[in-house]
């Protein structure tokens, strides 16, 4: 788990204002408001009770954060977003506002795409890639289980990786498979802003700016999904740019 160690690292020594567990995201707030996606748990299981729960406010944030090396998906899902909450701000200059799914679109014409986490718009992918590979924990028809991504994954020339695989602790197997010139992107509510990794082989990382704090918490409490979610903007960062 390097790669959440390092991440953990960049994170800046500020008061954590309020945290959020929403139904479909969980909101954190310290220097900003981060999110991530809330990764379930079953009810009533004994070993997945939140460490600390009613006392995280007031908390520092880079302590939150460390909450992401869990093993209880949920206290990972709420480091995730403390985390996001707290990493240095990328300069504007380097925002991007593109959506992830177009950069696929554009950079897996004619290629071989796989795409980890079953998107909406992996529909259109179907239509410009050569050919489509598509992971899910729950998968459906069409879609490929995760035990099979260190079977096909090394086929890819582009792939789309989600977020939530910083949170289940999956990202490091996952990148492992992929092989070293294709093109990779990171994309999803959990996905850090962070150049931190790129060290790791992602070329480009497409997460979540909240801009309107009050507005986005109204929704996210009321259980929106995270489409539904006003007061965002959804941006890119590139490697190479």
């Amino acid at each position: 788990m390097k790669v959440l160690v390092d991440l953990i690292e960049t994170c800046e020594d500020v008061k954590v204002r309020e945290v959020f567990v929403g139904y479909f995201d969980t909101a954190v707030l310290s220097r900003r408001c981060g999110i991530a996606t809330t990764m379930k748990i079953f009810c009533g299981v004994r070993h997945e009770r939140i460490k600390n729960a009613g006392k995280f406010k007031g908390m520092r944030a880079n302590e939150l954060a460390k909450f992401l090396l869990s093993e209880k998906i949920l206290e990972a899902s709420i480091g995730m977003a403390a985390l996001n909450s707290a990493i240095p701000e990328i300069a504007e200059e380097k925002l991007t506002d593109v959506n992830a799914a177009e950069i696929l679109e554009d950079k897996g014409r004619g290629k071989t795409v796989a795409v980890i986490g079953n998107f909406p718009f992996v529909g259109k992918l179907k239509k410009s890639a050569k050919k489509l590979f598509v992971f899910d924990t729950n998968p459906q028809e069409g879609v490929f289980p995760a035990e099979e991504e260190y079977r096909l994954l090394p086929e890819a020339d582009v792939v789309a990786i989600t977020g939530t695989s910083l949170i289940n602790h999956t990202f490091e197997n996952i990148i492992s498979n992929i092989k070293k010139d294709a093109y990779k992107i990171m994309l999803g509510p959990s996905v850090p802003l962070s150049p931190v990794l790129f060290d790791y082989g992602i070329d480009a990382v497409s997460g979540t700016i909240v801009e309107d704090e009050s507005l986005l918490l109204t929704y996210l409490r009321q259980a929106a999904s995270f489409k539904e979610l006003p007061g965002k903007r959804l941006v890119t960062v590139f490697k190479n740019r």
